[in-house]
């Protein structure tokens, strides 16, 4: 008892005072944790179809269902690890989707995007040094970024050869506005309303069902800092190089980064035009013209309206809290 009351004032100092420390640590450490994991996963598929064609098999589709899985689990893992202190984004994107719709302040978003660019880059540079023989045993230490024997894949996203540039960002407008979609419905007090500890692995489920359904097409970044931080540590440290930065084309470089970004932003608002603002206000099913209609039969005015269409049933985890 003596020792447990001794080392209680040593844990207690080991917490962070300032409230933007607290949550650029946890969005840094997760986002880490995230790109890490994701990373590994598409190194071990890699890894795999390289040893399936040297032994005279095939293993694409099996590499393809691996690479979802992982990667849905992993985020579900990062939510989990940090739901509770930054409310779980690990993903720029979604931090401007919150900002967009007023969940979020300009300080706040900056904050969470350096912590979440720094946690990616280091993530990839843990995966590299975890990974490096194994790459080397197929690019001979070379670092090809493409081709029969390209391990660049590793850290970026790549849109299938055949997909021109509209195709792919539009492939990722379209699933990053669902996957931001779906992120807000999971943390909705308004809505479903599921329990607080399932929605970090609903969300995993949500992007391990997207990845699975447009992977092919445009790789299916759903976020920017898995995408951009790994290709900028495989560009500068690992020794890949130009080809990928811009001057290989718009296609592999500026679709990953720009289509969460708009698409997240995009999901957000149309998640709040369709359906948060039409969920049930103080138990009537009422959209916005309905309210009105009820507001100007009893007399309230349109600052009463504004009040009612504010109003959670519950805060959403996702918003930050002020304290």
């Amino acid at each position: 008892r003596l020792s447990r009351k001794m080392a209680m004032p040593v844990f207690d100092r080991l917490r962070i005072g300032s409230r933007l420390c607290r949550v650029a640590l946890a969005e840094l450490a997760a986002t880490f944790l995230l790109v890490s994991l994701c990373l590994s996963a598409s190194a071990n598929c890699l890894v795999s179809r390289h040893s399936s064609s040297s032994s005279g098999g095939g293993a694409e589709d099996a590499s393809v269902l691996m690479a979802t899985i992982g990667s849905g689990l992993a985020l579900a893992l990062a939510v989990y690890a940090s739901f509770g202190v930054s409310g779980g984004h690990v993903n720029p994107a979604v931090s401007l989707a919150l900002l967009a719709v007023g969940r979020m302040t300009l300080l706040d978003f900056l904050v969470y995007q350096a912590a979440q660019y720094l946690g990616a880059f280091a993530g990839a540079g843990a995966v590299y040094t975890f990974y490096a023989p194994m790459l080397d045993a197929i690019d001979g230490g070379r670092r090809v970024a493409f081709g029969a024997n390209g391990t660049a894949g590793v850290f970026v996203t790549l849109p299938h050869p055949s997909a021109s540039l509209s195709i792919v960002l539009a492939n990722q407008l379209f699933t990053s506005a669902a996957f931001m979609l779906a992120v807000r419905a999971v943390t909705d007090g308004a809505n479903a309303n599921p329990a607080t500890g399932l929605q970090p692995l609903l969300v995993g489920l949500s992007a391990t069902c997207l990845l699975q359904c447009t992977l092919p097409v445009s790789g299916c970044t759903l976020n920017p800092a898995r995408d951009f931080a790994p290709r900028l540590f495989a560009s500068l440290a690992a020794g890949y190089g130009l080809p990928l930065l811009p001057a290989v084309g718009p296609r592999a470089f500026w679709a990953p980064l720009v289509g969460p970004y708009l698409g997240c932003a995009l999901g957000s608002l149309v998640y709040e035009l369709c359906f948060h603002r039409q969920l049930k206000v103080f138990g009537k099913s009422a959209g916005v013209n309905e309210v009105a209609d009820d507001e100007a039969a009893d007399g309230r005015g349109d600052g009463e309206l504004k009040k009612l269409m504010m109003v959670d049933r519950a805060t959403s985890k996702m918003q930050i809290s002020d304290e």
